[in-house]
């Protein structure tokens, strides 16, 4: 049964999922940019109604576009991935390392979506772009930054950067994906160790279901990252 719904043959042991294995969250790493993003604004290091070319060059709608608008998606930047010909380097070669500032320079090549703030449209290159003005304003790496002063205080000890590397913290499953030319609907490809780059402050994160426990009530709430105005603010 297993061979018939996976095309590949069952692990020589099943062990079953558990609080404390430690998976690729992508996406979920955003909450966690942002928070830091507006703990700088706290600070008065910037401002949410910032350009982000006052921070990064060559952006579609860099002008117009402020720091808020990247966070709550209304910036009209596109996402690099939907640049076809990215996508389908990308796939050909997951392996492959990836730099913030290749990936920025893919979605610089491609037209605004609209006018900052005119609509909505789910964008990586925003919160890449966000990750590039924390190390701008903070002088450290974004993934530093964000451990030492979001991370650290939600008590999040299990949640970690790979940077380029592929590997897990153990124990670990493994991951199954459809998105690549060489998988079928019957037979998906491994996709545990694929380069997590592509995704940087947009989804590279590593966590457990403990650690996003602990991290979902402080992003809720702000508790112990920000103020009671910040967080309203994020709520907004």
């Amino acid at each position: 049964r297993w061979i018939k719904a996976y095309g590949v043959a069952a692990p020589a042991t099943k062990v079953p999922m558990t609080a404390d294995m430690h998976t690729r969250i992508g996406s979920l790493t955003k909450p966690f940019v942002v928070t830091k993003i507006l703990q700088l604004a706290e600070q008065d290091k910037l401002s949410l109604d910032d350009p982000i070319a006052k921070y990064v060059d060559g952006m579609p709608n860099g002008d117009t576009a402020t720091l808020r608008m990247l966070a709550d998606m209304t910036s009209g930047v596109p996402s690099y991935t939907l640049d076809e010909a990215w996508v389908k380097k990308f796939l050909a070669d997951p392996a492959q390392i990836w730099t913030p500032d290749q990936l920025i320079e893919v979605a610089a090549k491609l037209p605004a979506s609209f006018a900052a703030g005119e609509k909505f449209e789910y964008s990586n290159t925003n919160t890449v772009l966000l990750g590039l003005v924390i190390e701008k304003v903070t002088g450290q790496s974004a993934e530093q930054a964000i451990t030492d002063t979001v991370l650290k205080p939600l008590d999040m000890t299990s949640t970690t950067w790979p940077g380029s590397s592929t590997a897990l913290p153990k124990p670990f499953p493994q991951g199954f994906t459809l998105q690549s030319p060489k998988a079928t609907s019957t037979k998906p490809v491994n996709s545990t160790h694929w380069n997590p780059s592509w995704e940087w402050t947009a989804g590279a994160l590593v966590s457990t279901a403990d650690d996003l426990l602990r991290g979902a009530r402080g992003i809720a709430t702000g508790q112990g990252v920000l103020s009671a105005a910040s967080q309203e603010a994020r709520l907004r």
